[in-house]
């Protein structure tokens, strides 16, 4: 196998802005921060190129599906996690990975625009290259058992927690962002092992902020990147897990290949295990019936849920398709769930005091409980998120003890 060539992309995703060499065996080879085209093309000769994209730009889910192979739950996706996007399906193109560790049996999706992969993709292009593979910079993020890595780059912050996706935040407010990825349990935040991965540019402007979190956990570890976050991320390319996002309609086509003599040689074992092969072809067409069985019943399940009283029949994904449409002509469109808490965490910083005891989410609306030292500062959130331009209430509020909750509605004001 080949090395590779790590490729991260700018944050506006039309020129390189650095990269990595790296073995097959994943040790780091060579680090780049030049971007200039022509050393590029020349370091990737000979290589797999693999790009590294924004993870503020992937929307990384777990989704509870049937067991079964990869073309039919690449069908199944979409609608599974409907809900939790708030783009058209037919404009998203989502990869699947690996099964999430902890309980249950979620499989790990990420969720892209289909412009936005295209535009990537024709960066190397321009280059006289093909990507190979397509990671999201979050999903190569170290991750430790029993740490949560915490990578800070200008006003994001990006969280791994073992069991959970990754997630990014506004970086001004990393004790709301660690209470949100742990769900608001105080145990787990104490008992927790914090590594913050940070330029020495970006820990001159969020030290203070962070530094504070030390009473709050079991440790916290800053490790300074003297040479930017590709390295680092680099190093985790092989046998990290991470979802390539080129799948389906955008898998590469492979390059070169083996040598004429190989070819023959290789074309000589074939012939002669073909006679295997027709054996074993019964047995794996009595597999794959079953699976497909198998996935058949989780599409028809799904069906009846979409479509109460109707046999799906062979026109399910059609008539599927016709009832989304005259769902949304039906209802307004859903608020993104990652505006609405980018806008919560900029009010819960501009409330100091107020903290938010429970929350939950469904199209396009939050409804929380939030506590605070008095009722002004519950109407300060409140106001605070009114002003972002959403649709802001405080439903109820009283005084408990030494603090004043209240109920706060947020949703979407468009």
């Amino acid at each position: 196998m080949s090395d590779w060539i790590l490729v991260r992309l700018a944050r506006d995703g039309t020129q390189p802005a650095g990269w990595v060499v790296v073995s097959a065996a994943g040790e780091l080879i060579d680090a780049h921060a030049a971007t200039d085209a022509a050393g590029l093309a020349s370091a990737a000769a000979g290589r797999r190129v693999a790009l590294v994209v924004p993870g503020t730009d992937v929307l990384q889910l777990a989704a509870t599906l049937p067991a079964g192979n990869e073309s039919r739950l690449a069908q199944i996706v979409p609608y599974a996690l409907e809900d939790q996007v708030s783009e058209d399906l037919d404009s998203l193109h989502f990869a699947i990975g690996q099964a999430l560790a902890g309980p249950g049996s979620r499989l790990c999706v990420d969720v892209v625009n289909r412009a936005l992969l295209q535009r990537w993709l024709a960066v190397p292009e321009a280059l006289g290259l093909v990507a190979q593979a397509v990671y999201a910079d979050s999903e190569l993020l170290p991750l430790l058992p029993g740490h949560i890595s915490a990578w800070i780059e200008e006003d994001n912050l990006t969280l791994r927690v073992p069991g959970c996706r990754p997630l990014v935040l506004p970086a001004s407010d990393p004790a709301f962002a660690l209470e949100l990825a742990l769900a608001n349990d105080a145990g787990a935040l104490q008992a927790s092992h914090l590594n913050v991965y940070v330029t020495s540019q970006d820990w001159a402007r969020h030290a203070a902020t962070y530094e504070a979190l030390r009473p709050r956990v079991a440790s916290l570890k800053v490790q300074l990147l003297s040479g930017g976050i590709l390295p680092l991320l680099g190093a985790q390319l092989v046998g990290a897990g991470a979802i390539n996002l080129l799948q389906g309609g955008y898998t590469p086509v492979r390059t070169g290949g083996p040598t004429w003599r190989t070819w023959r040689l290789a074309a000589g074992l074939a012939a002669a295990l073909l006679g295997v092969h027709l054996v074993a072809s019964g047995l794996q067409i009595k597999r794959l019936g079953a699976q497909e069985q198998a996935l058949d019943a989780g599409i028809q399940q799904a069906f009846a849920q979409a479509l109460p009283g109707q046999i799906a029949g062979t026109s399910a994904r059609k008539r599927m398709e016709q009832r989304l449409v005259q769902l949304r002509a039906a209802a307004p469109e859903s608020g993104s769930l990652l505006s609405l808490l980018s806008a919560l965490s900029r009010a819960h910083a501009a409330a100091p005091g107020t903290r938010i005891e429970a929350l939950s989410y469904r199209k396009g609306s939050i409804d929380m409980k939030v506590t605070g030292p008095d009722a002004q500062s519950l109407e300060r959130m409140n106001q605070s998120l009114r002003g972002a331009g959403l649709t802001s209430e405080l439903a109820s509020g009283s005084a408990r003890g030494q603090h004043y909750e209240g109920r706060l509605q947020l949703r979407s004001g468009s």
